[in-house]
């Protein structure tokens, strides 16, 4: 797992991660699937606003699709939000959120070949390209038995950082988490 030793950061940087894990804290009490349309629906609204998720969105918009209508730009905008805040819950519940589909199924061209390779105990690297949550593929691996490792961006908030790696590493249980 990528370094997740004793963080150094701003105060501020420590009062925005107590804020974040105190959310995601209260949070914990409701059941699952409320949690994560609700936390998808917080990011589509207010919160989206507030954190300048929405202006970061529309502005990407803007710059691809300089005519299209500002109705769909904000449509597409608040899928996006949703989506987001969706996949950043089902992150930081990660056996919760394996636990939701126990029928999980693999198939795909080059899946014998991966089960085989995994048999014999030689190491397989997966490059991918995504919608949705970009940890659904691990989950569905892992699911079979395979341990997966992970690549991800440093978070902006070292405090954070750490924390959001221990998460991907869902307690030990999938393959390492690197930078």
């Amino acid at each position: 797992m990528a370094d997740t030793g004793k963080p150094r950061g701003t105060l501020r940087q420590k009062l925005e991660y107590a804020a974040i894990m105190g959310f995601f804290g209260v949070i914990w009490l409701v059941p699952y699937r409320l949690r994560n349309r609700w936390v998808g629906a917080c990011l589509r609204g207010l919160l989206g606003r507030l954190l300048g998720y929405r202006k970061r969105v529309m502005d990407n918009l803007n710059l691809i699709y300089p005519k299209m209508p500002h109705a769909q730009k904000l449509e597409i905008a608040g899928q996006v939000l949703d989506n987001a805040g969706r996949t950043f819950t089902e992150n930081m519940f990660p056996a919760q959120f394996q636990a939701q589909d126990s029928e999980i199924t693999l198939h795909g061209a080059g899946l014998e070949a991966v089960l085989q390779a995994h048999k014999e105990g030689r190491p397989i690297m997966f490059y991918s390209g995504h919608f949705g949550n970009h940890e659904a593929f691990r989950a569905a691996l892992f699911k079979h038995g395979l341990k997966v490792g992970g690549m991800v961006r440093r978070m902006a908030n070292p405090y954070f950082d750490v924390q959001y790696k221990r998460m991907l590493d869902i307690n030990g249980r999938s393959g390492p988490v690197f930078e």
